[in-house]
């Protein structure tokens, strides 16, 4: 597949299942457990150009840059154009961000997004106050020059791009920002099934989906449409994240499994370690430069 105040935490019943919002901990203390020991974090969009996915990736970079826990940025996005984001954000140039770093956060887009201007105007500010061996870099992963929609070729090189960034930064975390097809493990081809064959070590994923129905989107849910039925129907289980979003937590512990355990959670469960609900989406903004 395109922080306001947290809810209390609960325990709550539904369909079958018992779902717990783990005491204190709210969206980011959920940021803070699934980066916990991961080398990458695969964190997703439903569909590209939404705020409210935008806005999400911008807390999360935010959350774990403040704590030092990430300091490598991956992103679907042009390589090459990739490298005016990396170099605006690590201090060279004005500090006026020009078009061509806020474009190569997504270079898919000819328009630069305000949410994009939001995130590499923060990450300059940020490493200005570091020194250049603990600045956060940033890469762009495409670099397959043919029909983008041939998914396990793109993804093929996407990932040969990542194991080049992996290896620049042996000991660093990295943070990976793809639309949900490109994580999902059970694709083909996909970025997330070379991820899961564990060469670049631990991985932890987050999906992305949105309302059936919602009427900004012409991309059908697909395999994704019972998943995103049942977050709507649950949407009380969810834990409040920035914009409207939700999130709920996949992993093993974090529910108490009935009898007969949804057979819709269970199969995301093998997908992906959360999911992330945006029961309403608005096109991101365009920024003025």
């Amino acid at each position: 597949m395109d922080a306001g105040p947290l809810s209390a935490p609960a325990q709550l019943r539904g369909e079958g299942q018992v779902l717990s919002k783990i005491a204190n901990r709210g969206f980011l203390g959920l940021v803070d457990e699934l980066a916990h020991n991961a080398r990458v974090l695969g964190w997703s969009e439903g569909i590209h150009n939404r705020t409210e996915y935008l806005a999400v990736r911008n807390a999360v970079i935010r959350r774990l840059v403040e704590d030092d826990r990430i300091r490598v940025i991956a992103a679907e996005t042009n390589f090459a154009l990739s490298r005016a984001t990396d170099s605006y954000i690590c201090g060279e140039g004005p500090d006026r961000a020009p078009r061509a770093a806020v474009c190569g956060v997504w270079s898919w887009w000819r328009l630069p997004l305000q949410e994009n201007l939001s995130l590499v105007t923060w990450l300059r500010q940020h490493n200005a106050t570091r020194p250049p061996h603990r600045r956060v870099r940033f890469y762009g992963l495409d670099t397959y020059g043919g029909d983008h929609r041939d998914v396990a070729a793109r993804d093929a090189a996407q990932y040969t791009t990542l194991e080049e960034v992996a290896r620049r930064h042996p000991q660093e975390p990295i943070l990976l920002f793809e639309q949900v097809e490109h994580l999902d493990p059970a694709i083909p081809g996909s970025l997330g099934e070379h991820l899961a064959r564990g060469r670049l070590g631990p991985v932890r994923s987050v999906a992305a989906l949105w309302r059936e129905g919602d009427p900004s989107v012409r991309y059908p849910l697909g395999l994704y449409l019972p998943l995103a039925r049942w977050l709507e129907h649950n949407r009380g289980l969810l834990v409040d994240g920035p914009a409207g979003t939700g999130i709920l937590d996949l992993r093993t512990g974090s529910t108490a499994t009935a009898a007969e355990p949804d057979p819709v959670i269970a199969e995301a469960a093998q997908r992906f370690d959360a999911v992330l609900y945006a029961p309403r989406l608005t096109a991101a903004a365009t920024a003025e430069l």
